[in-house]
């Protein structure tokens, strides 16, 4: 399984650090930026597409507690991205406001996640009109969980669609804002028919 698109949308194999490479330090010790590099190829290790999503419970900017479990019989579109606001940010937001209703169509829901606060998230959903919900995760839990959380940019830019049986169909891993619901549509209305990807 797997989906043709821009990024990389497919399963990965994981990736693993063998060790801190040294940046110097009296004591030989490695430095910041080491340890972090070392510690974002970690971080690439995720769930394969064809295995269960990693469950997540996270307020919203409505106020509502959010779990994946409650959406299972629907197919969700989880897109990660960096901040609200931004110029980025902001065109794929509107991109996939743009697109709601085919997505509604084929009974996805979408969601979208940052590391943004809930006020952050309420001006930002307010201000271009979104009609989903966005979700916080000030602690990078699911980021995490999800393999897509980098130290320096908050998390490599990715989207996952995932089945009504709480499997991952097609994952969108640093994604490009231009066309990317699109793309998204493209993989996710074949498989409402066909039940895989």
């Amino acid at each position: 399984m797997g989906s043709p698109a821009t990024g990389t949308p497919q399963a990965m194999g994981t990736r693993k650090s063998n060790g801190f490479p040294g940046d110097g330090g009296a004591e030989g010790r490695p430095g910041a930026l080491a340890r972090h590099q070392a510690y974002n190829l970690r971080m690439s290790d995720h769930p394969a597409v064809g295995g269960l999503a990693p469950e997540f419970s996270l307020l919203s900017d409505t106020g509502e507690t959010v779990r994946l479990a409650d959406l299972r019989g629907r197919w969700v579109v989880l897109f990660f991205y960096p901040m609200d606001d931004t110029p980025g940010c902001t065109k794929e937001a509107c991109a996939f406001r743009d697109a709601a209703s085919q997505f509604a169509k084929v009974n996805a829901v979408l969601l979208g996640i940052s590391a943004d606060g809930l006020d952050s998230h309420r001006r930002f959903s307010a201000k271009y009109g979104l009609p989903y919900r966005l979700l916080s995760d000030p602690d990078a839990a699911v980021r995490k969980a999800y393999g897509v959380y980098r130290w320096l940019f908050r998390v490599l830019r990715s989207t996952f669609v995932i089945a009504p049986d709480g499997v991952i169909a097609a994952a969108f891993r640093g994604v490009r804002v231009n066309g990317h619901e699109a793309e998204v549509l493209a993989v996710l209305e074949p498989a409402q028919n066909k039940r895989i990807l």
